[in-house]
């Protein structure tokens, strides 16, 4: 099983749930799960946030995160959950925005107009943060407008 952690709209998710029924969204904010629900009647998805992922322990192969991880109120939590979630020798494979430079007029639109909880890491700060609840990042890229991570979860 894969879980998708701030599925948003689920575009990504619900095109993998077209092919497969391996994919589970989870989205903290309801009008998106119920436009989930309606656009993509193949795809489970969950009402949740990453501090609190409602999955047994070990319950996934691989998650990801497709920019949302700057979203969570508590980083650090939401890494938590996702290494309980993933099985040993598991994947999480995370995709961010750097922060500064050309986001930084997201980050102030999130923050002073939409009133949204943002936090950007660095791709260093993310690692740390990683390998601080039992992930080795095995690979690093960097584009231009963000950075990509795989983890693998420590046994």
């Amino acid at each position: 099983m894969i879980l998708e952690l701030g599925a948003g709209y689920g575009y990504v998710a619900g095109n993998v749930a077209n092919q497969s029924r391996e994919v589970i969204a989870v989205e903290p904010a309801q009008k998106k799960v119920q436009h989930m629900h309606n656009t993509y009647p193949r795809l489970d998805c969950i009402l949740a946030v990453g501090e609190a992922i409602p999955f047994r322990d070990s319950s996934f192969q691989k998650c990801y995160a497709k920019k949302s991880l700057h979203h969570m109120t508590d980083v650090d939590q939401a890494m938590g959950e996702l290494n309980r979630i993933i099985k040993p020798t598991g994947y999480l494979f995370v995709n961010e925005l750097k922060p500064g430079g050309r986001w930084k007029i997201i980050d102030w639109i999130e923050r002073k107009i939409r009133n949204v909880h943002v936090n950007f890491l660095t791709p260093d700060a993310l690692k740390q943060r990683l390998e601080k609840v039992g992930f080795s990042v095995t690979s690093r890229e960097d584009k231009a407008s963000g950075y990509y991570l795989v983890a693998k979860k420590s046994i």
